[in-house]
C-alpha cells in the first residue's frame, strides 16, 4: 500500500533550520514532493505564484512572533494549508480556528495524516 502522501506536493515554510530540514527529510521519506524548506514567507510565495502545490506547512512564527498574513495569504489561494506550531490553537484569532494545527514537537505519522487529510479534504 503507497503512503498516504505519496506523490503529493507539499510546500514546505519553517525558519527553524533542523527542524525544517528533518521535516522536509520525514516527507520526502514518505514519498511527498516537498518544494522547500523555505524560512521566508517572502520566498515560499513567490515559489508558488505560478505552480499549484496539494497543500502547505507552515509554522505562525518564523522568528519574528506571530504573524497571520502568510495564512491568510495562503487561504486566499485555496491552497489546504497545516499549522505547525509550538503555540496551540488558543493563538489564532477566531477566523482561523479551522485551520488544522499541529503542535511541535509532534509525531510524525500525526503531521502526514494531517498532509493527507488536507490533500484529500477530508475533515
Amino acid at each position: 500500500m503507497a503512503a498516504p502522501i505519496a506523490g503529493r506536493s507539499v510546500l514546505l515554510v519553517e525558519d527553524d533550520f533542523l527542524q525544517a530540514h528533518s521535516t522536509a527529510k520525514l516527507l520526502n521519506d514518505a514519498g511527498a514532493e516537498v518544494l522547500g524548506p523555505f524560512a521566508q514567507v517572502g520566498e515560499a510565495m513567490q515559489a508558488v505564484t505560478h505552480r499549484v502545490v496539494d497543500c502547505a506547512v507552515l509554522d505562525i512564527d518564523l522568528g519574528r512572533g506571530l504573524d497571520f498574513e502568510p495564512l491568510r495569504w495562503i487561504l486566499a489561494r485555496a491552497m489546504p494549508v497545516i499549522l505547525v506550531t509550538g503555540y496551540g490553537k488558543q493563538v489564532l484569532p477566531p477566523d482561523l480556528t479551522h485551520v488544522p494545527l499541529v503542535e511541535k514537537p509532534y509525531p510524525v505519522p500525526v503531521l502526514i495524516e494531517e498532509i493527507a487529510r488536507a490533500c484529500t479534504g477530508s475533515t
